[in-house]
């Protein structure tokens, strides 16, 4: 089954951070679907004050993470590097947990505006223990 939350008041972002997280989402969602063999996929969207955070998680098989995101392009697994690139475009941060058994979450947390962002350490929690398989 899947769950989706969406925390705050939801609010226009430029149309390319739309984009990116609409991207980073149906990547997500696609890898969970493709790949994690899972039970539960968990979506949620938080808006806060000065950031929007997007979490995706899964149930499934997982996997181990390479010391760098970059190592997956050389076994042909694009997606995650997609995710990392386009959210290092919106000047964004990517957290991403993966373990065997266990499932994978994915966290995206983007500023509203194009300053420097300040991590909304409170929401990533949030995020990531409400994505934690049950």
């Amino acid at each position: 089954h899947a769950d989706y939350r969406c925390l705050g008041p939801a609010c226009r972002l430029t149309s390319e951070k739309e984009l990116a997280f609409y991207r980073i989402a149906q990547e997500s969602l696609s890898n969970a679907r493709r790949h994690a063999f899972a039970d539960c996929i968990r979506m949620m969207l938080v808006f806060g004050e000065a950031h929007v955070t997007l979490g995706v998680g899964d149930n499934g098989q997982g996997f181990l993470m390479p010391a760098q995101m970059s190592e997956l392009t050389q076994n042909g697994h694009f997606g995650l590097m997609g995710i990392t690139e386009r959210t290092e475009l919106m000047g964004g941060r990517l957290y991403c947990e993966s373990l065997p058994g266990r499932g994978t979450a994915i966290v995206v947390q983007a500023a509203y505006d194009a300053g420097p962002l300040n991590v909304d350490g409170e929401a990533i929690a949030t995020v990531q223990n409400w994505l934690a398989p049950s």
